[in-house]
């Protein structure tokens, strides 16, 4: 699946389950799980609300 197709899926579950997250932040998210990535951040919050993605909390 390309990145802006899983993009799309991914933008339409979030608006259909009311948890809005920024555009770029969702292809960031959407890069990570078409190349089964793992996303390092800082924005926990942001990241946590998107399902079947993998991530990891990089605040210390």
């Amino acid at each position: 699946m390309q990145i802006w197709q899983r993009f799309a899926r991914v933008k339409a579950r979030q608006q259909k389950i009311g948890r809005v997250v920024a555009d770029l932040d969702l292809l960031i998210a959407s890069t990570a799980m078409v190349f089964d990535w793992t996303v390092a951040t800082l924005n926990h919050h942001d990241f946590s609300k998107i399902e079947n993605l993998k991530w990891e909390d990089w605040c210390l």
